[in-house]
């Protein structure tokens, strides 16, 4: 009885050092969004960054896809990257809007993905990479173009 009782506590050991190692072998935590079941929209999905950005990603098709982030906070800006690529930034009172009732906010360290865009939450911000066309990394303060 106490050699079944040791190996059983040696297998839960084995196991849980097998778990451990999994999840601390650098993967990064993804949520991927599929588009609506139902309609011809396609999705948008909005969440928010640890530091109060706040994001949505568009998807209607793969010539209609966009990665938008504001910050509401001083200084006001935004920024809108489209599935072609083009780069638009927005500064001034005029540039802010409200993220929709209920919004997640997500940790640093999350990837969200929604068909060919990827953003990935960190403390400062948001840093959003549309597949063949570059990016941005947005904060709080500021966006920086990223090429692809």
């Amino acid at each position: 009885m106490v050699v079944r009782g040791a190996l059983a506590v040696m297998i839960i050991l084995l196991i849980a050092q097998a778990l451990v190692h999994r999840t601390s072998s650098g993967s990064v935590p993804t949520v991927t969004y599929g588009l609506y079941p139902t309609s011809s929209l396609g999705a948008i999905y909005d969440f928010s960054a640890p530091n109060g950005t706040e994001c949505e990603l568009t998807y209607a098709s793969a010539t209609k896809a966009s990665a938008y982030c504001i910050a509401n906070a001083m200084p006001v800006h935004h920024v809108l990257l489209d599935a072609h690529g083009h780069y638009t930034v927005c500064r001034g009172m005029q540039c802010g809007s409200n993220p929709p009732l209920g919004t997640p906010t997500y940790t640093a360290g999350i990837r969200l993905v929604l068909r060919d865009i990827t953003c990935l939450t960190q403390t400062d911000g948001v840093t959003c990479r549309l597949q063949g066309h570059g990016g941005f990394h947005f904060t709080s303060t500021d966006v920086t173009r990223l090429t692809s």
